[in-house]
């Protein structure tokens, strides 16, 4: 919580379960254990949850104004594909699909040119196999 000056005492207090005296005292190291007190994350020690503290700290800073976008810095969109055209990137990733589709037609013509196979080819061994143990 110290790296979060608009967390006021209040959020504090129902976070951690304390009252605003303490938090006072250990704001001004008045408290009568301060110098042992070591700041820990109070998640870590069991007093509130992740999801708690986080929108315990994002009530904070839309409170104190801080978590606001400014209108100087637009959100960031798409760029229109007109504008991709030609762009060294645009040219590498067709560069990279053209290798991609060359490749895949040579594994089509290679495959084209394996022997092809009847059943009768293929079973033929077996029948032979199959016969003398019919015999015994």
């Amino acid at each position: 919580l110290r790296y979060h000056p608009e967390f006021p005492d209040s959020a504090i207090m129902k976070l951690v379960g304390t009252t605003k005296s303490t938090i006072a005292a250990i704001k001004d190291r008045s408290h009568w254990n301060a110098a042992a007190i070591k700041p820990v994350d109070p998640v870590s020690l069991g007093l509130c949850s992740q999801l708690e503290l986080d929108l315990a700290v994002q009530k904070a800073a839309r409170k104190s104004g801080k978590g606001q976008t400014t209108e100087a810095t637009p959100a960031r969109t798409l760029i229109p594909a007109a504008e991709v055209y030609g762009t060294a990137a645009n040219l590498a990733a067709t560069a990279a699909a053209a290798v991609a589709a060359e490749q895949a037609t040579t594994a089509q013509d290679v495959k084209e040119s394996e022997k092809e196979y009847d059943a009768d080819s293929v079973f033929a061994k077996l029948k032979t196999l199959k016969q003398p143990a019919e015999g015994e």
